[in-house]
């Protein structure tokens, strides 16, 4: 049994383990009731059908060896109001099972009947996971680590089983199989990852969502007692593979060697703990218009993961041109949704994890994109903000759906979160400017403690971003809010349109250079059929000042008009520098349609010391009008004022370094910007 691009993504980049043996009475009971049938001859069949799974509490007999998950039932609620909400699909065309409704047996019978037996050829089908994945020993001697990836459903440990009655390759692809023969329209998502070993995640970074690799294969003969009879086992690698291409669109938590993350969204109501796939997903859906595609939609939210979570990457395959649900989605203005509290407040639907900031002004719309007035974000969270009308404004009913669109940002950026137990430090803190006390660790938050005389600042996950005397800590808060502030420029959104992408280096271009190495071999990260968002892969030496190994990128103007274009790189070792335009160069323009190749030298930082690879981000960068960035870049105090610089530009390049009020304007429409990731590895 080999693992097939379909299902390596169902369940190997998704991490997915399902139980397959005889469940309890109870949860058989549970499974099999009110059974749907399917449509008779000449009866309308849905247009738009969802089976959701949420396993957040396994039982407790196994649940001491599992990581302890907190964020599945709040995904599939989420992911639920925006299907309705948002996309059309009607409440009770989506099937849901929650913790033990979500036995093997009962995933199997819902994946037939409730999908497979109703969908017609114009039948919209999703399908959603959330829960632990693992893996199991590989059967077909395919796999080089001897093992293959599956999904746990929520009785696939009990009564000592150690992977046998897991979820794996070989069900799946039957399942998929068997519903591509109703329809090509089908959306898969999997929110799990899948290791070797078992992860135990505390609530304040969050929680893997994988658990100890099963020690048994997958034993078929424990799901006979219930697999559809009219569905045939398939062997996954076998010649019906071919059947499934571009049938279906699959995207999935993190590739074979990461770890898919929960993170923490302050609300209205407390923190609460979502999946990072499954919360930014929803989001860009909910945000979606009716010309986007899987693949734009699906990026926005990959990009948003790989910006707070920098160890995991969203993957995808499958027809990723494919129109969005069949373009079936309702026209909505741009921007974030909100309502009306009262006469004074408004409540957003966003948060700081949004772009949103505190003393941001928006511009209110309502349904029909009519300008009621403007706001200004007072309280400002995680996942949801609220403001308060400026000046005059048309009168709003409560609960009126509105829209806001950020119209002016303050100039300076919002202080660093540290936390830390040390009282000396948290007065220090409290009378720092760029620092700010957080009240709990988190994983996109910081950390500062002291070692012997000088003081160490961690991120969230553990990786040392400066270590120093006291008195520079103000000087590496700035940097490290910059540092975030251009990472985190990737989920900008201008209307100037340009793509990148790494390109082989030929012989010729080897012959122009003399400070190289040789070639880097970048590749995109993919496997299988199954792919990265933008993202690329390479091995190389520990860098030196004197070579390299040459790596060439490819822009393209996909704007209407001549553009400026600079390349930044960002570094998760904090090395930031403009890679494109040369110093003093001002040949930077790129005609509307054309493409310019650009040639860099790539070596391995000596000092990265996680073991997994480091993640450089590249900014392609377009604006209308040539600017300088090097003075931002580096430490000069001459920042002409008169650079002209779009407000967003602005403030990631020098909010940092900008002090007191004032705010400047957002101009989508002055730039625009596509990232590039390159995961750098060390070459052994």
């Amino acid at each position: 049994m080999k693992t097939t691009a379909l299902t390596s993504l169902l369940i190997a980049a998704a991490g997915i383990a399902p139980a397959f043996g005889s469940s309890t009475q109870a949860t058989r009971e549970a499974a099999q009731t009110v059974r749907p049938t399917a449509p008779g001859e000449g009866q309308e069949q849905p247009k738009k059908i969802a089976l959701l799974i949420a396993i957040q509490n396994y039982p407790d007999k196994v649940n001491d060896k599992f990581g302890k998950l907190q964020g599945p039932l709040n995904d599939i609620n989420l992911v639920k109001k925006t299907l309705i909400d948002n996309l059309g699909f009607p409440e009770e065309e989506i099937r849901v099972l929650r913790d033990a409704e979500a036995t093997h047996e009962a995933i199997v019978r819902e994946f037939d009947e409730w999908l497979i037996q109703r969908a017609g050829p114009d039948t919209e089908v999703l399908f959603w996971f959330c829960g632990h994945g693992s893996r199991v020993p590989d059967r077909s001697g395919r796999e080089q680590d001897g093992l293959e990836s599956s999904f746990l459903a929520y009785d696939s440990r009990l009564d000592g089983r150690d992977g046998s009655y897991d979820i794996v390759d070989d069900e799946l692809h039957s399942l998929l199989h068997a519903l591509t023969k109703k329809t090509e329209r089908i959306t898969l998502v999997t929110d799990a990852c899948h290791s070797g070993s078992s992860f135990r995640g505390g609530i304040q970074a969050g929680a893997f969502r994988g658990v100890e690799a099963g020690q048994v294969e997958w034993e078929p003969k424990l799901i006979q007692s219930f697999w559809p009879a009219a569905l045939e086992l398939l062997d996954d690698d076998d010649d019906s593979r071919s059947d499934l291409q571009g049938k279906y669109f699959h995207v999935s938590a993190c590739s074979n060697s990461q770890r898919a993350w929960e993170i923490q969204v302050p609300g209205e109501n407390g923190v609460q703990h979502f999946g990072g796939l499954s919360y930014f997903l929803a989001h860009a859906l909910r945000d979606a218009k009716p010309s986007d595609t899987y693949y734009t939609v699906s990026r926005r939210a990959a990009v948003a993961v790989s910006s707070y979570i920098k160890n995991q990457s969203v993957w995808y395959e499958g027809a990723k041109d494919r129109q969005l649900f069949g373009g079936e989605i309702k026209a909505r203005p741009d921007g974030f949704q909100a309502r009306a509290i009262d006469d004074r407040r408004l409540s957003i639907e966003a948060g700081s994890l949004h772009g949103l900031v505190n003393g941001a002004r928006l511009e209110v719309v309502n349904s029909e994109n009519q300008v009621l007035g403007q706001a200004i974000i007072s309280i400002l969270l995680g996942g949801v903000a609220r403001a308060n009308w400026e000046g005059e404004h048309q009168p709003v009913a409560r609960q009126t759906p509105l829209w806001v669109r950020v119209a002016e940002l303050p100039a300076q950026l919002s202080p660093l979160p540290v936390f830390t137990r040390d009282p000396d430090l948290l007065a220090t803190i409290e009378a720092s400017t760029w620092i700010s006390s957080a009240a709990e660790a988190s994983f996109d938050g910081y950390r500062i403690s002291r070692q012997g005389k000088e003081l160490q600042l961690q991120s969230g996950e553990g990786l040392t971003v400066w270590k120093g005397k006291p008195e520079e800590l103000e000087s590496a808060a700035q940097t490290e809010l910059q540092f975030r502030a251009l990472w985190e420029l990737a989920t900008a959104d201008g209307s100037l349109q340009v793509d990148a992408e790494f390109t082989p280096v030929t012989s010729a271009d080897l012959q122009r250079f003399t400070n190289t190495t040789g070639a880097a071999e970048v590749k995109p990260h993919a496997a299988r059929g199954s792919a990265a968002f933008s993202e690329y892969e390479v091995e190389v030496e520990n860098f030196t000042d004197i070579s390299g190994r040459l790596a060439k990128m490819e822009v393209a103007n996909l704007s209407t008009r001549s553009v400026h274009v600079t390349v930044l790189v960002v570094g998760e070792n904090r090395q930031v520098d403009v890679m494109w335009p040369p110093e003093g160069q001002r040949d930077n323009v790129i005609a509307k349609g054309q493409s310019r190749a650009i040639d860099m030298l790539l070596g391995m930082d000596p000092d990265w010391a996680l073991e997994r690879p480091m993640r450089e981000r590249y900014l392609v960068i377009a604006t209308r009008r040539y600017v300088d960035f090097s003075p931002f870049i580096t430490e000069s105090a001459t920042r002409a004022e008169s650079v002209e610089l779009p407000g967003v530009l602005r403030i990631a390049l020098d909010g940092s370094r900008t002090r007191g009020g004032g705010s400047v304007p957002v101009d989508p429409g002055s730039w625009g910007i596509k990232a590039v990731d390159l995961l750098v590895r060390r070459r052994r």
